[in-house]
């Protein structure tokens, strides 16, 4: 009997003893699950935090270069959080791209109307913004154009790279050589683009595409045509390599070439 008294007493306490481990376990999670949440609560705080004073710290820097006033910096800080938010870029990174656009010498509106459509060319070309805007904006200024064609110019770009064998980088050097001329010859950047491509579809490097399309341009702006109407016209023509060379000169003759034989892409 003694013995079965003991078995019971023992068996209690290894069952109490069992239950108390189980409670202080189910406390324990617990408190390793609220402490947990408690942490990451004041990462998600703190890094809030951290974000709110970059965009403040960013939107100040446009505003510095802008000249903006109070209104048309919280316009500008509106913007960016649009922008940001259609977009894979941050806050910190848009608002960046607005100081790039003011350093061109961009006003508030102008920013306004250029930014998201910036956003989006470097979005699909791969490429980062400040570059973007920097091509953007000097394409802008060379053709004589309005900001509120950015969004135009930034298609044509992304057109013209991603569809040709132009690269990011062949681009802004060839367009350096020729973005003057055309400018003010009144080639359209749709058109200097086209052919900008076509010659590099045909092998050329950016700096031949620059310096042989240039003396080409140079040369069609003498005729008051556009350079489509000039090279069709050449072509009815029919003319042998000496009389092309004659007309463009041998630094530009192999570029002219190409682009009489590949007048149609120049709608493209």
């Amino acid at each position: 009997k003694n013995t079965k008294n003991a078995d019971k007493t023992q068996k209690g306490f290894f069952g109490r003893l069992g239950k108390n481990i189980k409670t202080i376990i189910s406390f324990y999670s617990g408190y390793l699950l609220l402490n947990g949440a408690i942490k990451l609560v004041s990462l998600f705080t703190v890094g809030a935090v951290k974000r709110f004073a970059e965009l403040e710290a960013a939107t100040a820097r446009v505003g510095a270069v802008t000249n903006a006033t109070a209104g048309q910096l919280e316009r500008l800080r509106q913007n960016t959080l649009d922008v940001a938010g259609a977009t894979i870029f941050t806050a910190v990174e848009i608002a960046g791209l607005q100081t790039e656009l003011g350093k061109l010498g961009f006003s508030v509106q102008e920013i306004e109307q250029s930014t998201l459509a910036i956003a989006n060319s470097a979005q699909a070309l791969g490429v980062g913004l400040a570059d973007v805007a920097q091509k953007v904006g000097v394409t802008l200024r060379a053709f004589n154009l309005d900001a509120s064609q950015a969004a135009s110019v930034a298609d044509t770009l992304t057109s013209a790279i991603n569809g040709s064998a132009l690269s990011f980088e062949s681009f802004g050097t060839s367009i350096a050589y020729v973005a003057p001329i055309a400018g003010q010859l009144g080639i359209t950047f749709q058109e200097t683009a086209a052919a900008m491509g076509v010659l590099a579809d045909s092998g050329f490097q950016a700096s031949r595409i620059g310096t042989g399309l240039r003396k080409i341009l140079l040369e069609v702006g003498e005729s008051g045509q556009t350079l489509k109407e000039t090279l069709t016209e050449l072509r009815e023509e029919q003319l042998s390599l000496n009389d092309i060379t004659e007309i463009f000169g041998k630094t530009a003759v192999a570029q002219a070439t190409v682009l009489l034989n590949n007048i149609d892409k120049l709608d493209e």
